[in-house]
């Protein structure tokens, strides 16, 4: 089943990953979606804020 997560919530696990040093685990059990989705999420996110340019 895939897991329909908002951008905003996409963002913020993203946030979290990053700032508070968590695992996918933890931070699966706490959205209550698996760690694949979480892993999948983080990933996403942090290619689109690559590929961005700023010029």
């Amino acid at each position: 089943m895939k897991v329909k997560l908002s951008l905003e919530d996409q963002i913020l696990i993203t946030l979290q990953y990053w700032r508070e040093y968590r695992t996918y685990f933890h931070i699966a059990n706490d959205w209550e979606v698996s760690e694949s989705a979480i892993c999948h999420t983080v990933k996403k996110v942090e290619n689109v804020l690559i590929n961005t340019s700023s010029g």
